[in-house]
């Protein structure tokens, strides 16, 4: 059987054998200076400024709005007298004595419609026998009315009247009223 055998061969070893001669390495060396300078970072910061905000609001307000009236107005015949005033209401007959004496002044009639009255009205003065004696006011009327008649105790001629009751008659189209009065001569 074959056996190994070693047999020498010369083998070669490179070697390097130093020197004194200085080496150069480099490092690297990174320094870090702190620089102060400003340095500006956004931030948000939240915050809360109220804002007011007008909101209209619908309010119901009355409105006055001028109505037009018509009013009537009534005609006035004025005569002066020396008695007491009478007070002005609607449908008024009134006389300012129920007895006068005709040498201390005339009696003051009164008269007063208010209404649309529409027709002949008359104001006359009687004797107690039923006998026209004088026609003070007689006329067509229009609607409403005042009327104010002195009566100083004559008849239709201008002669002074007897003594004793006489009536004194308003008439209308639709009533007819009667006053008496006392004259004392």
């Amino acid at each position: 059987t074959p056996s190994p055998t070693a047999t020498p061969s010369p083998t070669a070893t490179p070697s390097r054998t130093p020197t004194n001669s200085p080496t150069i390495t480099p490092t690297s060396s990174a320094t870090k200076t702190p620089t102060l300078s400003p340095t500006k970072t956004p931030s948000m910061t939240p915050t809360q400024t109220p804002t007011r905000t007008p909101t209209p609001t619908a309010t119901n307000s009355p409105t006055v709005t001028p109505t037009p009236t018509i009013t009537f107005t009534p005609t006035i015949t004025y005569t002066p007298t020396n008695t007491s005033t009478f007070p002005t209401d609607c449908g008024a007959f009134k006389i300012s004595n129920n007895y006068f004496s005709p040498s201390q002044g005339p009696v003051s009639i009164y008269v007063v419609f208010c209404s649309d009255y529409r027709g002949p009205y008359s104001l006359k003065i009687y004797n107690s026998a039923g006998e026209h004696i004088r026609t003070l006011d007689e006329r067509p009327v229009t609607g409403s009315f005042y009327g104010s008649y002195l009566w100083d105790g004559t008849n239709k001629h201008g002669d002074f009247c007897a003594s004793g009751i006489y009536l004194i008659q308003k008439n209308n189209l639709f009533e007819r009223k009667i006053k008496k009065i006392l004259v004392i001569r």
